[in-house]
């Protein structure tokens, strides 16, 4: 669906960029929204009652959702934050090290400009295959 491509791009985009963090819970305007619906809907889904193993069961999801989707793979960090009571997942992109990362369904290159996700110039590209070629020699 939308949001999940939008979330793979801002993970490219970070990748390719300084690093990052995406919030997941936290709407657009900033506004924390939580997602407690949806862990319920995956516990339901996978019979786990466990509110810690919920977390944990959508957390393997999600990495396998970003290792899948990421090309090359990056391995994110991710931190549970509970404002007001509500799930909020701190999701940390580190800069990437095999720069340039892509999409894997629409071999898509996206880059981080500001509070934007962008696609990846051609001079962007040719920098990242030239800083990539130099760290291989």
């Amino acid at each position: 669906d939308k949001k999940c491509q939008e979330f793979l791009e801002s993970v490219v985009a970070f990748a390719n960029a300084n690093g990052g963090k995406i919030f997941v819970g936290v709407d657009d305007r900033a506004v924390v929204v939580g997602f407690e619906a949806e862990l319920m809907r995956l516990g339901k889904r996978e019979h786990v009652t466990d509110s810690n193993e919920v977390r944990d069961l959508y957390l393997h999801f999600l990495g396998k959702f970003i290792a899948e989707g990421v090309v090359p793979s990056i391995t994110p960090a991710f931190v549970w934050h509970a404002p007001a009571g509500l799930p909020v997942l701190e999701v940390q992109i580190p800069r990437g090290t095999e720069p340039p990362y892509h999409l894997y369904e629409n071999n898509r290159f996206v880059l981080r400009r500001g509070a934007t996700d962008r696609a990846m110039s051609r001079s962007d590209l040719e920098l990242a295959f030239r800083k990539m070629r130099g760290a291989d020699h």
